[in-house]
């Protein structure tokens, strides 16, 4: 399986750039009771987001587990994001959409700080790049 992304790719994920730039918009709720393992339930919206992460590429077959320290550091110093190119934000796509799995309420924490978001507005600054 390629991990090639063309144009399409690109453009097809940033469809949901204004579904992070909202700041009312509810993506997730905490199920409270009955209490429950996973409690975390993401939108309709949210979910066609990270169904679209698997289908235009974006979540790609690499060791995403031992390239987490990677991953965090990126949200604990945006910034890193200004440089970072397709290939990286692919890996942290993945990272983050598997972590979900482990550990319940991460992707909330991520639309929280606004870390989708800043993916986002880097992968749309490399799109105009290749205009």
């Amino acid at each position: 399986m390629s991990n090639q992304i063309a144009l399409e790719n690109i453009d097809n994920i940033l469809t949901f750039l204004t579904l992070f730039s909202h700041q009312d918009c509810q993506l997730y709720d905490i199920q409270t009771e009955p209490l429950a393992l996973d409690p975390y339930n993401y939108s309709k919206e949210f979910n066609r987001f990270i169904t679209a992460l698997y289908t235009e590429k974006f979540v790609i077959s690499f060791d995403w587990t031992n390239w987490q320290h990677e991953a965090n550091s990126f949200v604990t110093t945006p910034e890193l994001l200004n440089v970072a190119d397709i290939s990286t934000i692919q890996k942290l796509f993945t990272s983050h959409v598997r972590q979900e799995r482990f550990c319940s309420g991460h992707l909330a924490q991520l639309i929280d700080n606004g870390h989708f978001l800043t993916i986002l507005q880097r992968l749309q600054a490399i799109r105009k790049g290749l205009s």
